[in-house]
């Protein structure tokens, strides 16, 4: 036997149209999806949805305070940085651009526009996001590393434009593996 979700005794023409063409083989099944349907919708006013971006806006201030904290103190320095400077804007940065991102995927979660390419784009940024702190943290290392031991080199040789070359090489790989890796999801979409 098969059974319309609109023929559900819950049924709202109004909320539920999207889900009135759906059939199923029992009725019972299609009556308990329709309601997780409804509890699913109603999860965005939960408090395990507002606490996240709550805390994601505590976050951004917090790292957009710490970022022009850094410009305000480089320019009292004369416009120079310190070469672990360079690593932790680009942390802050980074930061910023993931929060931007979880504020994204709830815009585009709370609009209904959760597809398959929004997902492909979701997770390429987010892999481009983890290679990006992952690089800059094993650039501070070994950042960290020159120092203590080979301090005549870190002093001497190791600038701050070495550090921004550093940086943006590791800007350009998260990059590039982002952008393979959309390709590559979108690629076996089709």
């Amino acid at each position: 036997m098969i059974f319309r979700i609109s023929s559900c005794p819950s049924f709202d023409p109004h909320f539920d149209a999207a889900y009135g063409a759906c059939t199923f083989n029992e009725t019972k099944n299609g009556c308990q999806l329709l309601d997780e349907l409804r509890r699913v919708r109603t999860f965005s006013s939960s408090p395990l949805m507002i606490c996240p971006v709550f805390l994601a806006t505590i976050a951004l201030a917090c790292n957009v305070g710490y970022v022009y904290l850094l410009f305000t103190v480089w320019r009292r320095q004369e416009r120079r940085f310190q070469k672990r400077d360079i690593f932790l804007i680009q942390r802050s940065a980074i930061s910023i651009v993931t929060i931007c991102l979880i504020y994204m995927s709830v815009f585009v979660w709370l609009t209904d526009g959760v597809n398959y390419t929004t997902t492909a784009v979701f997770l390429s940024l987010s892999s481009t996001n983890f290679l990006y702190i992952g690089g800059s943290k094993v650039a501070q290392s070994l950042l960290l590393y020159t120092a203590v031991i080979h301090p005549l080199f870190y002093s001497t040789i190791l600038t701050v434009e070495h550090c921004v070359y550093i940086d943006v090489f590791i800007t350009i790989i998260a990059l590039v593996q982002g952008v393979r890796l959309f390709l590559y999801r979108t690629h076996e979409e089709n």
